[in-house]
């Protein structure tokens, strides 16, 4: 997998890694010479602004016909794409593929390991039957889960002997955007439990990635003593030595919650949006939910 597919993302629980661009690992074109027409529309450009979630923008029936949307983002359990040892379902990959293709969208995607939702695990149900390590555990106070014990050669050879067939398979694919590298954590996004992952999100990013957060927008909506805004990027980001990633990878966004939320708690819409602009937001994803219909009378 040398060169898998266009760029990588990291998440890092508060924050998910990683992104490569496709145009990195290709020779270079021949120079095309372009004449731009004035217009007031918004652009979409390629590669970067507003992301649907597990649905086309010919789907996404929130998408606004004013906001332009030119990548497709999903994230999928191992099980879903791997359902049987060996057998990778390429069918229902073309098949996503083919779909954001006729929209106008690239793909972009994560694969993940370790899920919260005790009747919907990520991991394969065949890694028991070759003997894979897997665990019980719970995250917080909730029930029991099951969750692959990812550095258990068993279960670590299974998996990137997939790893390596998805890159055998779609290595720069040109309806592939980026790919989050979304194995470790909690539904992919690097963290289990309060564990800290600024030293893998610095590796990552010292090694070509970008990254991606998933909770942008979080002014204290789960404790009212810390925030992701204020308290987790700020810190986390230099102390991974990743506040110059954007020079030469994508930086992503997930909002937290979604933006109706934003509006509901009173935060500052302006504030929320000039901060992920300050952190050089290659993209937005607002999980293809409504966008919020009125401004909070305290926003601002």
């Amino acid at each position: 997998m040398r060169n898998f597919s266009a760029r990588l993302l990291v998440g890092f629980g508060l924050l998910t890694v990683i992104l490569l661009h496709a145009g990195q690992v290709w020779a270079a074109e021949p120079p095309v010479t372009v004449t731009p027409e004035d217009s007031d529309e918004i652009l979409a450009n390629p590669g970067m602004g507003w992301q649907t979630f597990h649905r086309t923008r010919t789907q996404d029936n929130n998408l606004p016909s004013w906001i332009p949307s030119t990548v497709h983002y999903a994230r999928w359990g191992w099980g879903t794409l791997e359902p049987d040892e060996g057998k990778i379902d390429y069918d229902f990959l073309d098949g996503v593929l083919s779909d954001t293709r006729e929209a106008g969208q690239k793909v972009a995607f994560r694969v993940m390991c370790c899920s919260t939702y005790p009747r919907r695990p990520y991991h394969p149900q065949w890694l028991r039957d070759i003997r894979g390590g897997v665990v019980t555990t719970r995250y917080g106070d909730g029930p029991q889960l099951e969750v692959p014990v990812l550095d258990e050669s068993v279960v670590l050879k299974a998996h990137l002997d997939f790893i390596k067939r998805l890159g055998a398979r779609y290595d720069g694919h040109p309806d592939i955007d980026h790919i989050d590298l979304g194995s470790v954590g909690w539904w992919g996004e690097w963290h289990m439990s309060q564990s800290s992952n600024a030293p893998m999100l610095k590796h990552a990013t010292q090694h070509g990635t970008g990254w991606r957060a998933d909770c942008l927008g979080d002014m204290g909506g789960f404790s009212k003593t810390w925030c992701h805004m204020r308290m987790a990027y700020p810190q986390r980001l230099p102390q991974a030595d990743a506040m110059d990633a954007w020079k030469t990878a994508p930086v992503a966004w997930e909002t937290c919650w979604d933006m109706r939320k934003w509006v509901d708690e009173g935060w500052s819409l302006r504030y929320i949006v000039n901060y992920a602009l300050a952190l050089h937001g290659s993209y937005i994803n607002n999980k293809s939910a409504p966008l919020p219909e009125r401004e909070h009378p305290a926003g601002n």
